[in-house]
């Protein structure tokens, strides 16, 4: 019922429930049994300043006293609960797109409410054609915060009810969403699961290229045809597809980039659109859309890269363009990389900085004649620095190797299924079966084989040969100072495809989703490190900045180096106890946690190569850095295509 009074509106509403939405109330209990239990909530708003009041009167009866009839009654409400609640919720309703109105909720004078993503589009109230002001209805809103709405893809299958706030992130991603095919200009009408968008496009639109790497080009060709002409291609890079649509419309080219999933998703990244030539540069840096907002709003607004005809030509060869699409997600860092975990080789520990004055004062032991403790302070400040330029001095190294480095093996370069052996493959396509290749070696801790002789053979040859270069070169760890860091060499798309197609499905049959997360292993760092007489002989005892580590045995000939294995590290770190000693045979891996302390015996003779990669997971590690056992306080964005440590914003979501 609604009462109007000069610019004041009463809404009243009779409800068994109401007592349950307004806790904050009144409560009037009295012992007439003949007084039948009724509850009221009174809303009170004042249009001038959106006041609100909300009082409920109850009466109970006392125990024993319900007459049959009244029992029945109850009986008879208890069981339309349902009912009532939907009731409820149908309150809430839109008058224009009957979605549910969620705070902030709008109301004209008159007290009718409409959802704000409509209230956008109206000058007046849909309902009474009054005019609409933005006065907020803040008892809805509070009634709102009480009762779960059912998601709004209820019709295709999907039964989760939500608390208002979780109700949007819920629908982005929605497994009964429906989608529709985003080749834009088709006439395809298919619709299914945003799983099926990939496979859909593979088989219902052939012609569209596909190319893999965060870094490629794409070739518009025939750009002079006259009307309107969509060019489209794919991208695959960080396990994710984005399609680039090149639209022409008159004399007007729009350039823009969608992810193939949820919104969420997209504001991970960050994409850059480059036309150079002849002396000149045109680029567009932007989040990619989703696939649930599409492209053509974008594109009417002009958010996109928006050239002309004549401009177009200028940067054209042959009536064809080509233009540059560089890929990035944004990951970052843990803000105690710059003050923990500085390994010190001199003494062979791991120590934690906050002043000079704290360092003397705790680590005043370590010092000796040979390493004084200004001696040693003058580590941790030389790496402390390192630290700071680590990711643009990476950025730079990786991009020269980029232009001026000739690989020996150019083929290495792309993953193939070829380069594993036939047995690991069999392992990863038989999850679900028992076998004799994979050999358990303790708790969380596996043996086996990999990659095939000839791959290892070659990946050695090719190191070698970066190794002789004249290309700068960086070090895999502050534990380890010969070696090759596999993505500033170019074996991040390698890496990637590995991970996603292989390595993530094993480690969940193996470890579980503990060590996965909702994100699964989504970044990694890779490195190759070597040891030999002169150089590092073995590794000193430590844990992995990964959730799960994968160490291969590259080869060549030689004697020692057995790894071996304690207990698990925990935040004051284990001691020395209970080792398992593994044997590491060429073209095998050992898969263990990250934080399974371990090292590796002095080699004897000879050369050994190993392949490390850190397998990380974003939504394990947001809530807890490995490194200083906290959730992070202070992210530091990582201004380059890195991994970093594998972290990413968590309040965009994963």
């Amino acid at each position: 019922m609604m009462k109007s009074s000069g610019n004041s509106t009463t809404f009243t509403v009779h409800d068994r429930l109401a007592a349950a939405i307004a806790p904050n109330t009144n409560l009037n209990v009295s012992t007439n049994p003949s007084t039948t239990p009724t509850a009221t909530c009174s809303i009170t708003l004042s249009t001038s300043t959106c006041q609100q009041m909300m009082t409920t009167s109850t009466n109970l009866m006392p125990a024993g006293s319900l007459s049959s009839a009244t029992a029945a009654s109850c009986n008879i409400a208890a069981s339309t609960g349902t009912n009532q609640h939907q009731d409820l919720v149908n309150l809430f309703e839109c008058p224009v797109c009957f979605d549910y109105a969620l705070p902030p909720i709008l109301q004209c004078q008159s007290g009718h409410i409409v959802c704000s993503q409509c209230r956008q589009k109206l000058s007046s109230c849909p309902t009474c054609r009054g005019p609409l002001g933005n006065i907020r209805n803040l008892g809805m809103e509070k009634v709102a915060d009480t009762i779960l709405f059912p998601c709004k893809y209820q019709t295709n299958g999907c039964l989760l009810s939500l608390m208002h706030k979780h109700k949007l992130e819920h629908e982005d991603g929605c497994d009964f969403r429906p989608y529709m095919c985003p080749c834009p200009g088709a006439s395809c009408k298919w619709q299914g699961s945003l799983e099926n968008v990939m496979q859909h496009l593979w088989l219902a639109h052939k012609s569209i290229t596909t190319l893999q790497g965060e870094d490629i080009v794409f070739l518009a060709t025939d750009i002079t045809l006259p009307g309107a002409v969509d060019w489209v291609m794919m991208q695959s890079c960080f396990g994710h597809h984005f399609m680039l649509v090149l639209e022409k419309q008159e004399q007007q080219f729009f350039a823009i980039v969608q992810l193939i999933g949820t919104r969420q998703q997209a504001e991970k990244f960050v994409y850059r659109l480059e036309l150079s030539g002849n002396k000149r540069r045109l680029t567009w840096e932007s989040t990619p859309k989703s696939i649930h907002e599409g492209i053509q709003q974008a594109i009417l607004l002009s958010d996109c890269l928006v050239f002309d005809g004549a401009t177009a030509l200028l940067f054209s060869e042959n009536g064809n363009l080509a233009i540059n699409i560089i890929m990035k997600k944004t990951f970052y860092r843990c803000s105690c990389f710059l003050k923990s975990n500085i390994y010190l080789e001199q003494v062979g520990t791991h120590v934690h900085y906050i002043s000079d004055e704290q360092f003397r004062a705790d680590y005043r032991q370590l010092a000796s004649a040979k390493n004084t403790i200004e001696d040693l302070l003058g580590l941790v400040h030389k790496e402390i620095d390192r630290r700071r330029t680590l990711d643009a001095d990476a950025q730079k190294r990786k991009e020269q190797i980029r232009r001026e480095y000739q690989p020996l093996h150019p083929d290495l370069y792309t993953f193939q299924s070829r380069f594993l052996s036939e047995n690991f493959k069999q392992i990863c396509s038989q999850l679900k079966s028992s076998n004799d290749s994979i050999k358990k070696l303790g708790n969380g801790l596996y043996s086996m084989p990999v990659f095939t002789k000839e791959f290892c053979r070659q990946l050695i040859e090719e190191l070698r040969h970066f190794e002789a270069s004249s290309m700068p070169k960086g070090r895999p760890n502050t534990m380890n100072n010969y070696g090759v860091l596999l993505d500033e060499l170019g074996f991040t798309n390698f890496i990637d495809d590995l991970r996603n197609q292989y390595l993530n499905p094993l480690v969940r049959t193996l470890f579980g989703d503990e060590y996965m997360g909702d994100t699964g292993l989504d970044s990694h760092k890779a490195f190759v490190v070597s040891y030999k007489i002169g150089q590092d002989v073995d590794l000193g005892y430590h844990y992995d900045n990964a959730e799960v580590t994968l160490n291969v045995s590259l080869g060549e000939d030689f004697e020692g180096g057995d790894l071996y294995f304690g207990a698990m590290a925990k935040a004051n770190r284990t001691a020395f106890s209970n080792f398992i000693f593994v044997e590491h045979s060429p073209t095998f891996g050992i898969l263990h946690r990250g934080q399974h302390l371990h090292g590796s015996e002095p080699i004897k003779s000879g050369e050994r190569y190993n392949l490390i990669i850190w397998l990380r997971s974003s939504s394990k590690r947001n809530q807890l850095c490995p490194m200083c056992w906290r959730k992070s306080d202070c992210l530091i964005p990582v201004d380059s295509d890195s991994y970093g440590d594998g972290m990413t914003n968590s309040s965009e979501g994963n």
